[in-house]
């Protein structure tokens, strides 16, 4: 699961570097899970979950971003 990866990985990076931010986009049958996740590593300040977006503003999270990355 790459999600589970992400999120685990910024556990490590925040080590490093306290001032990045993870934006989860969108939704699905494992949101809770990550949610769940974020929580149980103490997260709570660094990954935002936005819930499912219209298609058309989907673009704005792209440009609000350094970084961008897909499960799919």
């Amino acid at each position: 699961f790459l999600c589970d990866f992400i999120i685990k990985s910024i556990h490590d990076l925040i080590k490093v570097r306290q001032d990045i931010r993870l934006l989860i986009v969108g939704g699905g049958p494992s949101l809770e899970d990550y949610k769940h996740l974020v929580h149980q590593l103490d997260l709570d300040d660094y990954v935002i979950f936005t819930g499912p977006q219209p298609s058309t503003d989907v673009p704005s999270f792209y440009h609000a971003s350094n970084c961008f990355v897909s499960p799919w």
